[in-house]
């Protein structure tokens, strides 16, 4: 066997924790395989020790070349270590998407001789927030086609979020600023801020869904006429977690029924 495989002792612990490595001997240009990543890649669950050519021709051309970039980087000591998440179709045909991490380990005569790294198959959470971030380009399209937008307030970190239709209808170009329940309220007209305040005390301690119809004041001084319809989500024992609501911006049907009115 050749002498990029590990000592038996650390195969032996290494093979116990049924992960995924490899290890390059970047002198003499050979890789250990364990069978865990030989398995992944689509061969017989058998370990094995091959060429620099095996691992890339599994890979296309920009791939690899992103993944050679990082390694020089790291050879040069310009990164602590190699860290790439990287798509891979196996010796089956099956569409992989991998997480490597990759160190040196090993230096002769000041220069980079062994590197070892792990695999870790990380396609159904890279397919799940490819299928998130479709659905979320697809909600926040409907908000802005219907003109309102979502908040979240988390009762235990006291954080708020808006999506990118509420920093709209208050006016507010730079997603940057990090919402409060406090300028939320202080950008409402005076006379509502209280009513507001109630409603939403009410649905954290109380669980009370609310509505309000009230009037935003922009910072260019700008009235937006909205709604304003919160829900409590809870945990299975009932206990409150969040208030999720949705502004809808009215403005232009309100105007239409005053003008009506006249």
């Amino acid at each position: 066997m050749l002498n990029s495989q590990p000592l038996a002792s650390e195969n032996k612990a290494l093979t116990a924790i049924d992960e995924a490595y490899w290890q390059w001997d970047i002198l003499n240009k050979h890789v250990y395989y364990s069978a865990q990543l030989m398995e992944l890649l689509g061969y017989e669950h058998e370990e094995k020790v091959v060429s620099n050519a095996f691992w890339e021709g599994h890979f296309d051309s920009t791939t690899l070349d992103s993944i050679h970039d990082k390694i020089m980087l790291h050879i040069k000591g310009q990164i602590e270590r190699l860290d790439i998440t990287i798509p891979l179709t196996n010796n089956r045909g099956d569409k992989l998407w991998l997480h490597a991490i990759g160190k040196i380990v090993e230096y002769k005569q000041n220069r980079a001789s062994l590197m070892f790294g792990t695999v870790k198959d990380v396609t159904v959470n890279k397919n799940l927030i490819v299928k998130l971030k479709k659905q979320n380009d697809r909600l926040m399209l409907a908000e802005r086609i219907s003109n309102s937008g979502h908040w979240r307030y988390d009762i235990q970190s006291e954080l708020l979020e808006w999506s990118a239709e509420i920093y709209r209808i208050h006016g507010l170009t730079n997603k940057s600023i990090i919402p409060s329940v406090d300028n939320a309220i202080e950008a409402l007209i005076v006379q509502d801020r209280p009513r507001f305040r109630t409603n939403f005390q009410n649905a954290i301690f109380q669980q009370q869904p609310f509505y309000l119809k009230t009037t935003l004041v922009q910072p260019t001084g700008r009235k937006t006429k909205v709604e304003i319809i919160a829900e409590v989500e809870c945990d299975t024992q009932g206990n409150a977690l969040a208030v999720f609501g949705v502004y809808k911006d009215i403005t232009s049907n309100e105007d239409v029924l005053e003008k009506l009115k006249l």
